[in-house]
Protein backbone atom coordinates (compact mmCIF):
# COMPACT_ATOMS: atom_id res chain seq x y z
CA UNK A 1 0.00 0.00 0.00
CA UNK A 2 1.51 3.34 -1.00
CA UNK A 3 1.92 5.75 1.89
CA UNK A 4 -0.18 8.90 2.68
CA UNK A 5 1.08 11.90 4.55
CA UNK A 6 -1.49 13.79 6.80
CA UNK A 7 -2.36 17.43 8.14
CA UNK A 8 -0.05 17.99 11.52
CA UNK A 9 3.10 17.03 10.08
CA UNK A 10 6.03 18.27 8.00
CA UNK A 11 7.33 16.38 5.21
CA UNK A 12 10.66 16.93 3.56
CA UNK A 13 10.70 15.02 0.26
CA UNK A 14 13.03 14.86 -3.19
CA UNK A 15 11.95 15.63 -5.95
CA UNK A 16 15.26 16.16 -7.32
CA UNK A 17 18.35 15.47 -6.81
CA UNK A 18 18.89 19.26 -5.79
CA UNK A 19 15.86 20.76 -4.81
CA UNK A 20 13.82 19.63 -1.25
CA UNK A 21 10.22 20.94 -0.36
CA UNK A 22 8.52 21.39 2.62
CA UNK A 23 5.16 20.61 2.87
CA UNK A 24 2.72 21.34 6.00
CA UNK A 25 -0.65 20.71 6.96
CA UNK A 26 -2.13 19.28 4.19
CA UNK A 27 -2.93 15.97 2.94
CA UNK A 28 -0.95 14.36 0.23
CA UNK A 29 -1.37 10.89 -1.86
CA UNK A 30 1.79 9.33 -3.08
CA UNK A 31 0.23 6.55 -4.93
CA UNK A 32 2.23 7.27 -8.14
CA UNK A 33 5.92 6.89 -7.35
CA UNK A 34 8.02 10.58 -7.17
CA UNK A 35 4.62 11.88 -7.21
CA UNK A 36 2.38 13.94 -4.58
CA UNK A 37 -1.13 14.64 -5.05
CA UNK A 38 -3.78 16.68 -3.37
CA UNK A 39 -6.34 15.09 -2.00
CA UNK A 40 -10.05 16.21 -2.24
CA UNK A 41 -10.96 15.69 0.88
CA UNK A 42 -9.29 13.98 4.49
CA UNK A 43 -9.60 10.64 4.67
CA UNK A 44 -9.59 8.26 7.84
CA UNK A 45 -6.15 6.40 7.53
CA UNK A 46 -4.76 7.11 10.66
CA UNK A 47 -4.78 4.30 13.59
CA UNK A 48 -4.98 7.09 16.19
CA UNK A 49 -6.40 10.33 14.51
CA UNK A 50 -10.08 9.77 13.54
CA UNK A 51 -10.57 12.57 10.80
CA UNK A 52 -13.87 10.89 8.96
CA UNK A 53 -16.33 14.32 8.91
CA UNK A 54 -13.49 16.62 10.75
CA UNK A 55 -14.22 20.30 9.49
CA UNK A 56 -10.61 21.84 9.11
CA UNK A 57 -12.22 25.28 8.18
CA UNK A 58 -11.53 28.09 10.75
CA UNK A 59 -14.17 29.68 12.44
CA UNK A 60 -12.21 33.00 12.61
CA UNK A 61 -9.22 34.36 11.37
CA UNK A 62 -6.71 34.94 13.41
CA UNK A 63 -6.30 38.59 12.05
CA UNK A 64 -9.96 39.29 13.18
CA UNK A 65 -10.80 41.24 16.41
CA UNK A 66 -13.78 39.22 17.71
CA UNK A 67 -16.88 38.51 16.72
CA UNK A 68 -20.55 39.68 17.21
CA UNK A 69 -22.52 37.87 19.57
CA UNK A 70 -26.62 37.40 19.25
CA UNK A 71 -28.03 37.83 22.20
CA UNK A 72 -31.72 37.49 23.48
CA UNK A 73 -34.24 39.73 23.18
CA UNK A 74 -35.00 41.57 26.19
CA UNK A 75 -38.48 42.35 24.93
CA UNK A 76 -41.49 40.50 25.82
CA UNK A 77 -44.66 39.65 23.67
CA UNK A 78 -42.67 41.26 20.96
CA UNK A 79 -44.74 39.90 18.34
CA UNK A 80 -48.30 40.67 20.30
CA UNK A 81 -48.85 37.16 20.55
CA UNK A 82 -49.38 35.83 23.44
CA UNK A 83 -52.39 34.97 25.07
CA UNK A 84 -54.02 34.07 28.42
CA UNK A 85 -55.61 30.60 29.36
CA UNK A 86 -59.27 29.74 27.67
CA UNK A 87 -62.02 31.72 29.53
CA UNK A 88 -64.51 29.87 27.87
CA UNK A 89 -66.16 26.53 29.58
CA UNK A 90 -67.75 23.89 27.29
CA UNK A 91 -66.73 26.17 24.13
CA UNK A 92 -66.54 22.44 22.30
CA UNK A 93 -70.31 21.91 22.99
CA UNK A 94 -69.41 18.69 24.23
CA UNK A 95 -72.70 18.84 26.56
CA UNK A 96 -75.41 20.67 26.83
CA UNK A 97 -74.80 22.67 29.85
CA UNK A 98 -73.22 26.04 30.91
CA UNK A 99 -74.86 27.89 28.47
CA UNK A 100 -77.86 29.99 28.69
CA UNK A 101 -80.07 29.43 25.48
CA UNK A 102 -83.33 30.93 23.98
CA UNK A 103 -86.16 28.47 22.69
CA UNK A 104 -84.64 28.53 18.64
CA UNK A 105 -80.91 27.32 20.17
CA UNK A 106 -80.33 23.99 21.22
CA UNK A 107 -76.58 22.20 21.52
CA UNK A 108 -76.22 18.43 20.91
CA UNK A 109 -73.79 16.57 18.47
CA UNK A 110 -70.87 18.92 19.34
CA UNK A 111 -72.70 22.16 18.46
CA UNK A 112 -74.87 24.69 19.28
CA UNK A 113 -78.01 25.27 16.35
CA UNK A 114 -80.00 28.19 15.88
CA UNK A 115 -83.00 28.62 13.94
CA UNK A 116 -83.45 32.11 13.45
CA UNK A 117 -83.91 34.82 15.85
CA UNK A 118 -83.06 34.57 19.71
CA UNK A 119 -79.98 34.67 21.84
CA UNK A 120 -77.38 32.59 23.85
CA UNK A 121 -74.88 33.46 26.43
CA UNK A 122 -72.25 32.64 29.08
CA UNK A 123 -71.07 34.36 32.23
CA UNK A 124 -67.15 34.46 32.12
CA UNK A 125 -66.38 34.83 35.69
CA UNK A 126 -62.79 36.46 34.62
CA UNK A 127 -64.20 38.90 32.61
CA UNK A 128 -66.63 39.58 35.67
CA UNK A 129 -65.93 43.24 37.12
CA UNK A 130 -62.42 43.63 34.73
CA UNK A 131 -63.74 46.47 32.37
CA UNK A 132 -61.28 47.10 30.09
CA UNK A 133 -59.85 43.95 29.31
CA UNK A 134 -58.53 43.08 25.85
CA UNK A 135 -59.85 39.42 24.49
CA UNK A 136 -59.69 37.58 21.46
CA UNK A 137 -63.24 36.14 20.65
CA UNK A 138 -63.16 33.35 18.16
CA UNK A 139 -65.74 30.77 16.56
CA UNK A 140 -66.49 28.56 13.78
CA UNK A 141 -69.50 28.78 11.91
CA UNK A 142 -69.80 25.07 10.60
CA UNK A 143 -73.17 24.90 9.07
CA UNK A 144 -74.87 28.11 7.22
CA UNK A 145 -78.76 28.29 5.81
CA UNK A 146 -79.23 31.85 6.40
CA UNK A 147 -78.36 34.49 8.26
CA UNK A 148 -74.77 35.11 10.50
CA UNK A 149 -73.24 35.65 14.00
CA UNK A 150 -72.88 38.58 15.92
CA UNK A 151 -70.59 38.69 19.10
CA UNK A 152 -70.91 40.72 22.46
CA UNK A 153 -68.35 40.06 24.49
CA UNK A 154 -68.88 42.02 27.76
CA UNK A 155 -69.89 45.12 25.45
CA UNK A 156 -67.09 44.22 22.79
CA UNK A 157 -69.22 43.69 19.38
CA UNK A 158 -67.73 42.06 16.59
CA UNK A 159 -69.24 42.73 13.09
CA UNK A 160 -71.80 39.95 11.20
CA UNK A 161 -70.07 36.97 10.56
CA UNK A 162 -72.06 35.03 7.68
CA UNK A 163 -69.74 32.93 6.00
CA UNK A 164 -68.70 28.84 7.32
CA UNK A 165 -65.50 29.01 8.66
CA UNK A 166 -63.15 30.21 11.30
CA UNK A 167 -63.67 34.20 12.45
CA UNK A 168 -61.64 36.02 15.27
CA UNK A 169 -62.24 39.69 16.73
CA UNK A 170 -60.16 41.34 19.28
CA UNK A 171 -62.44 43.51 21.72
CA UNK A 172 -61.78 45.89 24.50
CA UNK A 173 -64.43 44.82 27.40
CA UNK A 174 -66.71 48.00 28.41
CA UNK A 175 -69.13 46.17 30.89
CA UNK A 176 -69.96 43.50 32.72
CA UNK A 177 -72.90 41.79 30.86
CA UNK A 178 -71.98 38.08 29.72
CA UNK A 179 -70.40 36.85 26.37
CA UNK A 180 -73.79 36.97 24.31
CA UNK A 181 -74.03 35.39 20.36
CA UNK A 182 -77.01 37.04 18.81
CA UNK A 183 -78.15 39.37 21.44
CA UNK A 184 -80.97 41.97 20.64
CA UNK A 185 -82.02 40.13 17.35
CA UNK A 186 -78.61 40.67 15.97
CA UNK A 187 -77.30 38.22 13.57
CA UNK A 188 -80.77 35.54 13.10
CA UNK A 189 -78.15 32.53 12.28
CA UNK A 190 -80.12 29.33 10.79
CA UNK A 191 -77.11 27.10 11.21
CA UNK A 192 -74.50 26.01 13.59
CA UNK A 193 -71.55 27.37 15.50
CA UNK A 194 -68.60 25.53 17.47
CA UNK A 195 -65.39 26.01 18.74
CA UNK A 196 -65.82 29.41 20.81
CA UNK A 197 -62.99 30.51 22.83
CA UNK A 198 -62.15 33.86 24.67
CA UNK A 199 -58.65 34.57 25.68
CA UNK A 200 -56.72 37.50 27.15
CA UNK A 201 -54.48 39.54 24.99
CA UNK A 202 -51.01 40.38 26.50
CA UNK A 203 -52.33 38.53 29.14
CA UNK A 204 -49.27 39.02 31.52
CA UNK A 205 -49.64 42.96 30.93
CA UNK A 206 -46.24 43.35 29.28
CA UNK A 207 -47.22 46.23 27.68
CA UNK A 208 -48.71 49.95 29.24
CA UNK A 209 -51.03 51.59 26.93
CA UNK A 210 -51.84 55.15 27.06
CA UNK A 211 -54.06 57.89 24.99
CA UNK A 212 -56.33 60.71 25.65
CA UNK A 213 -59.54 62.16 23.95
CA UNK A 214 -60.12 60.04 21.19
CA UNK A 215 -56.73 58.70 20.38
CA UNK A 216 -56.49 55.19 20.99
CA UNK A 217 -53.26 52.64 21.87
CA UNK A 218 -54.13 48.85 21.19
CA UNK A 219 -52.69 45.42 20.97
CA UNK A 220 -54.47 42.56 18.39
CA UNK A 221 -51.50 41.00 16.80
CA UNK A 222 -49.52 43.94 16.80
CA UNK A 223 -49.43 47.11 18.67
CA UNK A 224 -51.80 49.77 16.66
CA UNK A 225 -51.35 53.66 18.09
CA UNK A 226 -54.63 55.87 16.31
CA UNK A 227 -53.96 59.61 16.84
CA UNK A 228 -57.17 61.64 16.52
CA UNK A 229 -56.42 65.19 15.94
CA UNK A 230 -53.23 64.99 17.72
CA UNK A 231 -55.00 64.08 20.95
CA UNK A 232 -52.03 62.03 23.08
CA UNK A 233 -51.33 58.21 22.31
CA UNK A 234 -48.55 56.22 23.49
CA UNK A 235 -47.39 52.55 24.62
CA UNK A 236 -44.35 51.05 26.25
CA UNK A 237 -42.49 48.46 28.05
CA UNK A 238 -40.32 48.45 30.84
CA UNK A 239 -36.70 47.09 30.01
CA UNK A 240 -33.55 46.19 31.41
CA UNK A 241 -31.14 48.39 30.10
CA UNK A 242 -27.39 48.91 31.38
CA UNK A 243 -25.75 52.51 31.51
CA UNK A 244 -22.80 52.41 28.89
CA UNK A 245 -23.75 49.42 26.72
CA UNK A 246 -24.95 49.43 23.33
CA UNK A 247 -27.90 47.91 22.03
CA UNK A 248 -29.81 47.47 18.63
CA UNK A 249 -33.49 48.14 18.34
CA UNK A 250 -35.43 46.48 15.65
CA UNK A 251 -38.76 46.70 14.25
CA UNK A 252 -41.94 46.66 11.97
CA UNK A 253 -43.72 49.98 11.40
CA UNK A 254 -46.88 49.77 8.84
CA UNK A 255 -47.44 53.06 8.24
CA UNK A 256 -51.02 55.05 6.06
CA UNK A 257 -48.19 57.17 4.26
CA UNK A 258 -49.29 60.79 6.34
CA UNK A 259 -46.80 63.36 6.44
CA UNK A 260 -46.74 63.05 10.39
CA UNK A 261 -43.93 61.75 12.43
CA UNK A 262 -43.64 59.55 16.00
CA UNK A 263 -41.23 58.97 18.39
CA UNK A 264 -38.80 56.23 19.28
CA UNK A 265 -37.32 56.47 22.83
CA UNK A 266 -35.95 54.02 25.32
CA UNK A 267 -37.25 57.05 28.32
CA UNK A 268 -40.43 58.52 27.99
CA UNK A 269 -38.88 61.80 28.81
CA UNK A 270 -36.52 61.75 26.35
CA UNK A 271 -33.34 61.89 28.43
CA UNK A 272 -32.39 58.70 26.96
CA UNK A 273 -29.56 57.33 24.99
CA UNK A 274 -32.17 56.46 22.15
CA UNK A 275 -34.42 59.52 20.80
CA UNK A 276 -35.46 59.12 17.02
CA UNK A 277 -38.21 60.82 15.43
CA UNK A 278 -39.81 58.60 12.66
CA UNK A 279 -41.43 59.70 9.83
CA UNK A 280 -44.37 57.74 8.83
CA UNK A 281 -44.39 59.48 4.88
CA UNK A 282 -44.73 56.05 3.06
CA UNK A 283 -47.04 53.20 2.32
CA UNK A 284 -46.96 49.46 3.68
CA UNK A 285 -44.72 48.09 6.42
CA UNK A 286 -40.97 48.81 6.96
CA UNK A 287 -38.24 47.48 8.80
CA UNK A 288 -36.34 50.39 11.64
CA UNK A 289 -33.00 49.74 13.42
CA UNK A 290 -31.24 51.95 15.32
CA UNK A 291 -28.04 51.19 17.30
CA UNK A 292 -28.06 53.63 20.25
CA UNK A 293 -26.04 53.45 23.65
CA UNK A 294 -28.05 53.36 27.22
CA UNK A 295 -27.34 56.19 29.59
CA UNK A 296 -28.54 55.90 33.93
CA UNK A 297 -32.15 57.24 32.24
CA UNK A 298 -32.73 54.42 29.45
CA UNK A 299 -35.84 51.86 30.94
CA UNK A 300 -38.11 51.10 28.26
CA UNK A 301 -39.07 50.82 24.42
CA UNK A 302 -41.54 53.63 24.49
CA UNK A 303 -43.27 55.10 21.09
CA UNK A 304 -45.74 58.17 21.15
CA UNK A 305 -47.75 60.21 18.48
CA UNK A 306 -44.70 62.88 17.93
CA UNK A 307 -46.80 65.22 15.75
CA UNK A 308 -49.37 66.50 17.99
CA UNK A 309 -51.82 67.45 15.18
CA UNK A 310 -54.15 65.79 12.61
CA UNK A 311 -55.19 62.43 12.38
CA UNK A 312 -53.46 59.18 11.56
CA UNK A 313 -52.72 55.78 12.54
CA UNK A 314 -49.30 53.66 13.03
CA UNK A 315 -48.66 50.08 13.96
CA UNK A 316 -45.54 48.29 15.33
CA UNK A 317 -44.88 44.64 15.49
CA UNK A 318 -42.22 42.19 15.66
CA UNK A 319 -39.70 44.47 18.14
CA UNK A 320 -36.22 43.36 19.46
CA UNK A 321 -34.04 44.90 21.88
CA UNK A 322 -30.65 43.03 21.50
CA UNK A 323 -27.51 43.96 23.07
CA UNK A 324 -24.51 44.96 20.82
CA UNK A 325 -21.62 44.03 21.79
CA UNK A 326 -18.33 42.63 20.36
CA UNK A 327 -16.23 39.61 22.37
CA UNK A 328 -12.83 39.41 21.38
CA UNK A 329 -11.65 35.93 20.09
CA UNK A 330 -9.11 33.55 22.19
CA UNK A 331 -6.52 33.44 19.38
Amino acid sequence: MCPKMGMGTSVSTAVSERTAVIIEDYMFDASTAGELKPEASPSDFHDTWDLDGTDFTPEASPDDEGYWDDFENIVLNGDYEELGSELVTNGTFDADSNWTKDANWSIANGKATSTGSGRMYQSIPGLEGNVGTVVQVTLDIVERTSGGVVVNCYGGVSSLFNTVGTHSFVTTTTNSLNLYFNNSGQGNLVGSIDNISVKQVDPNDRWQLSSSGNSSSSITDKLTISVDNGDFASASQTLSLSNGNTYELSFNLTSDNSSKSIAIRDHSSATGGLTETVSLNFTGTQTKSFIFTANANSNSFYTKRHTASGTYTYSIDNVTVKEYAITPLDV
